[in-house]
């Protein structure tokens, strides 16, 4: 991971900032946005069919072998000057008993205090990576566990391995920039006999590199990719932190995984385009790689929309 210094990262919060106090974004419609990407689903206490329901940026419940896990929960806007497009598509009252939850970093819109102490009485077991919010978890859960890359938590039949991203971290860029790790989790969950064991890949918050394909070197049948896919704008910013629309599709053919889910996009006002733009590029480059992406599925969900797969 290319370490940059803090007066670069400072730069482009502050032209992200600006360029958001102007943009399209904020003179769009939200009721109208949220009126068509905004559908809570009935959610089963337990599942033993391989469930997911994406509940905004880059939190999911996903149920599988009759456990709830839950990735990077937020549930409120990550700040003041970052607000909610939508809804989350799970009210936080109406989550199942949370077994597991996954942190891939530190970052507001991915580790959000207030969710975390609000799902606290659930007990679940937090697998985070090294040094994001240490203290925090130390002091609030009981059932914590930190990760360097490559590392594991098996329990039964589910195995969690925390791999690359290419991302940055720092909850205050001018203190803690880059002071812990960043990556993606594969959730995998095997039966004896092998039969209906599945692979779910949530590739947290990364721009595009080499990582994805190393990671289908050492996992061959990724069954789902929860894939980012925004923000997409101010794009000469954006692509050091942040996959779109063509790398995305590149990401997901790097991991050869079947089935791609976006995510990170329609939640937060943090890019600068349109509130829809992410997923009409995915779908444009998509539709201009068939070719390429013969047998796989995109799958996309609304943003509360429980998928059986």
């Amino acid at each position: 991971m290319k370490i940059r210094d803090k007066s670069y990262h400072l730069k482009n919060l502050i032209s992200v900032f600006l360029r958001l106090k102007f943009s399209k974004n904020l003179k769009s419609c939200k009721k109208e946005f949220a009126k068509k990407w905004h559908c809570p689903s009935s959610i089963e206490s337990y599942s033993h069919k391989l469930k997911v329901t994406w509940i905004g940026q880059a939190t999911f419940l996903i149920q599988i072998a009759g456990l709830n896990i839950l990735t990077d929960p937020t549930f409120f806007s990550p700040s003041m000057l970052v607000n909610r497009i939508t809804p989350p598509g799970i009210e936080l009252e109406k989550l199942p008993k949370i077994d597991f939850v996954l942190i891939s970093h530190d970052h507001r819109d991915h580790l959000d205090k207030k969710s975390l102490l609000a799902i606290k009485s659930h007990n679940p077991k937090i697998l985070a990576p090294k040094g994001a919010c240490t203290k925090f978890f130390q002091k609030n859960f009981k059932n914590f566990c930190e990760h360097n890359y490559n590392e594991f938590t098996e329990i039964e039949k589910i195995k969690f391995t925390f791999l690359d991203a290419k991302h940055w971290t720092g909850r205050n860029i001018i203190f803690d920039l880059n002071h812990s790790l960043c990556g993606s989790w594969m959730i995998e969950c095997k039966n004896q006999d092998n039969e209906d064991s599945k692979a779910i890949y949530f590739a947290g918050d990364t721009s595009y590199s080499k990582h994805f394909s190393e990671i289908s070197k050492i996992f061959k049948n990724i069954d789902v990719a929860l894939m980012p896919i925004g923000p997409i704008e101010p794009r000469h910013i954006i692509k050091n932190s942040h996959i779109y629309g063509e790398q995305a599709i590149q990401s997901f053919l790097d991991l050869n995984a079947k089935q791609f889910i976006p995510m990170h996009w329609g939640t937060f006002e943090i890019g600068t385009e349109d509130f829809e733009e992410p997923i009409n590029e995915l779908k444009k480059h998509w539709n201009l790689n068939q070719e390429k992406l013969q047998n796989k599925k995109l799958l996309i969900s609304k943003i509360g929309e429980c998928l059986e797969l």
